[in-house]
């Protein structure tokens, strides 16, 4: 028996939310919202019916909660990007795509319409999403991502709605055999405001006003990385149909321009094959006008474990200053003496440099190493530090030699200079 109820509950719930949804799309027409780069969570309401047009993305540290009796529909094509927290207790009707990176939770009567949509979570998301319609829920994958920018984000809220006023003037005469007598016609209410004509027009057309293109976004894109994948969406308003196009520069090779399947965004993507900063035009027309952006993608090479290049180091003098920095492929390397003893006075600085000023003498001989976050590298060096007097450059036991050899010699001058003054 408690089988059945919770059966018939389950059924008047989806019938409320039909009802509920139908009610919201065909009694309030759509009103641009505020700040639409980020959603108020604490202003969602029970009744209201969030649409999103375009991508969004809930970042890392938010929380967007859909409270009971409202509605968040994502558009057909639109991507939301969750990195925080959803928190559903309404209903979610997706027809677009839902990428999962945090938490998404169906929490009490929460639902989720994805018969025309897609759910992936990825490796780094978590789900409880029980009460899913029976539609394919894509498996844990990892693509390549680039999260949605704030400007990317067109959300529109469903307001009460106020009937059209209409605010132009139009002419009585126009002038015939004219090749365009063209009148622009506004009106005052709430959007979208459909046109009609009665009457005999004649040859006359009623079209509604086209919208000249505008890129919205972005104003940079993200690097890359040789032989890696590549992903950046670019989006504009205006009125279909419109064409893309780089209209000058080139892409990195590798990287092609796709249009979306509603042409109002492109995607560059692809696997780039070089490395360098390439500068270009992007262009979107139509049949009102055009819009233009100038963007450079930089991609760099894959980075590589370090190889010390290095082979050998000069001599130092005794009490001389000494500096030599060592040299390693690999980027950005961290040094280390990882064996033997440098001279007394002469440090090894993380950024690879030697230096100091010696104050013993002898050969010295030491293994360093070199890191970066791919590999490390080793190679084993030698300084010969010496002592440079009247008898040339000694070091170590050479030069105790020649020491004891100049005080046989000063003695043996002495004892000569004596014999002569006899």
């Amino acid at each position: 028996m408690a089988t059945a109820v919770d059966g018939n509950a389950r059924v008047g719930r989806g019938v409320f939310y039909c009802v509920l949804l139908l009610l919201t799309i065909f009694a309030f027409p759509l009103a641009s919202r505020a700040n639409p780069a980020s959603i108020d969570a604490a202003a969602v309401t029970s009744g209201d019916v969030i649409v999103l047009s375009s991508d969004l993305l809930i970042e890392e540290d938010e929380t967007f909660a859909v409270p009971p009796g409202a509605v968040l529909l994502i558009g057909e094509g639109v991507i939301l990007a969750n990195f925080g927290t959803i928190e559903n207790r309404g209903l979610i009707d997706n027809d677009g795509l839902i990428e999962n990176h945090g938490t998404l939770l169906n929490i009490d009567e929460g639902y989720i319409d994805n018969e025309d949509g897609q759910i992936a979570t990825y490796d780094d998301g978590a789900d409880e999403i029980d009460d899913v319609t029976a539609a394919p829920v894509v498996p844990a994958y990892s693509p390549p991502v680039s999260k949605p920018t704030a400007a990317a984000a067109s959300v529109r809220r469903r307001t009460a709605a106020s009937p059209p006023v209409i605010s132009s003037d139009t002419p009585r005469v126009v002038t015939v055999d004219k090749p365009s007598n063209s009148y622009p016609l506004s009106a005052d209410g709430t959007p979208p405001i459909t046109w009609s004509a009665s009457g005999d027009s004649g040859d006359g057309i009623l079209a509604p006003a086209a919208d000249a293109p505008t890129i919205i976004n972005p104003t940079s894109l993200p690097s890359g990385t040789v032989e890696g994948m590549y992903y950046a969406r670019i989006n504009a308003t205006g009125t279909s149909p419109m064409t893309w196009r780089v209209s000058g520069g080139s892409l990195p090779p590798g990287l092609v321009l796709e249009r979306l399947s509603d042409d109002h965004g492109v995607v560059i993507g692809g696997t780039p094959t070089e490395a360098g900063s390439f500068g270009f035009t992007v262009m979107v027309s139509n049949d009102v006008g055009s819009d233009d952006a100038m963007l450079s993608i930089t991609i760099t090479s894959p980075l590589e474990a370090p190889h010390i290049t290095t082979d050998s180091l000069p001599d130092g003098t005794f009490k001389g200053r000494y500096s030599q920095v060592l040299a390693a492929t690999g980027g950005d390397v961290t040094w280390e003496l990882v064996e033997g003893n440098l001279p007394e006075g002469i440090s090894l600085s993380p950024g690879g440099s030697l230096s100091g000023t010696p104050t013993d003498i002898g050969e010295f001989k030491f293994t360093v190493s070199a890191r970066n976050s791919v590999g490390v590298d080793t190679k084993d060096l030698s300084v010969g530090v010496y002592n440079c007097g009247q008898l040339g450059c000694q070091t170590g036991g050479s030069a105790a030699m020649a020491w004891v050899l100049a005080v046989w010699v000063g003695k043996h001058r002495g004892v000569r200079r004596r014999r002569k003054g006899q």
